[in-house]
């Protein structure tokens, strides 16, 4: 309707699993500007997180080409007290630590800069040089095979469709007879589990010893929380949880939980990404993808250079550049 009365931008929220391949179509024929999908693009990005299990979070640039990764520094890590210029004795990969966040402090570094336990370190780079400085400064990359989710709502959904797709078992445990009935039918490729995933003597006879990852996406931010932080102490499995609360968000590292993941914080980027995309659009470059980064005190743009950029042929500028599918940084 507000298409239709002159607005010209609308962006759609489609929860609906039945619709979520439908959206080019809604796109095209309905006029939406935007179709946002919370669950939909959690569940990507829990999918995106799990291709590096020590990452804490994954976003990508350049329809995936080039991926902007956050890790967390431990106590024993061989980055301890490494100066960024010193960097390529330890990896010769092609990366680029774009930004440093450690408590409250956030830094765009030099190459002086030391790395320090506690830091949450802001890199760029293939999937490829990104998996080679894992295995170069000794972080177990050992590829996720297996999964249990706990709660069998819409990201759980989403998530079994994709991760099945890559090959990885997932096994739901969901309290609600009917749901589980629902999920068996529409996911007959997943293992299905009737009951309750806080039960420590399920969790044990499904078999969370042996699986890589636990995901805990129940309707209940503390229970999702408790979940993970119950599968960390106890069997050290990557844990991820989904919260609602956006004051949540942040608290993983006083929790001690490898992830979390909130849906609105993620279509709120999205919608600013777009934006943001618009208001450049007649500028001297459009914005591509932008994403906040250090709970938004950081930005990471993609962008078009065309003839009339105002910084060309500048010299000191802070680049992850990208040519002809082929990416490089100064």
């Amino acid at each position: 309707m507000a298409k239709k009365m002159g607005t010209r931008h609308t962006i759609a929220r489609v929860r609906n699993p039945d619709y979520s391949s439908q959206r080019d179509f809604m796109r095209n024929q309905l006029g939406f500007s935007m179709i946002v999908n919370p669950e939909l693009e959690a569940a990507s990005e829990i999918r995106r997180v799990l291709s590096f299990p020590s990452a804490v979070k994954v976003d990508t640039f350049s329809r995936g080409k080039v991926e902007l990764a956050e890790f967390f520094v431990e106590d024993h890590s061989r980055l301890n007290g490494v100066e960024l210029n010193q960097l390529h004795k330890i990896t010769k990969t092609n990366i680029l630590i774009c930004a440093v966040s450690h408590n409250e402090d956030v830094i765009i570094p030099d190459g002086n800069y030391a790395i320090k336990p506690g830091n949450h370190l802001y890199i760029t780079g293939t999937h490829r040089d990104l998996s080679r400085f894992c295995l170069d400064i000794g972080v177990i990359t050992n590829r996720i095979k297996n999964v249990i989710i706990v709660g069998g709502g819409k990201i759980a959904y989403y998530l079994s469709k994709q991760l099945s797709t890559q090959g990885i078992k997932v096994k739901i445990i969901e309290k609600d007879k009917n749901r589980c009935q629902i999920l068996a039918e529409k996911l007959p490729y997943v293992t299905i589990i009737h009951g309750d995933g806080s039960d420590d003597e399920l969790l044990n006879e499904e078999g969370i010893e042996n699986t890589d990852a636990v995901l805990a996406l129940t309707g209940l931010d503390e229970e999702n929380i408790v979940l993970s932080l119950s599968a960390k102490s106890l069997y050290h499995k990557k844990t991820i949880a989904k919260v609602t609360r956006m004051n949540y968000t942040g608290l993983s590292d006083v929790l001690k939980v490898d992830s979390i993941v909130a849906p609105k914080k993620i279509v709120a980027s999205q919608i600013i990404r777009y934006v943001r995309a618009k208001m450049t659009k007649d500028h001297d470059s459009a914005v591509k993808t932008l994403y906040k980064i250090v709970d938004g005190e950081v930005e990471a743009v993609e962008f078009k250079v065309t003839e009339h950029f105002n910084y060309l042929q500048q010299q000191d500028l802070w680049l992850l550049i990208i040519v002809n599918g082929h990416y490089f940084h100064k």
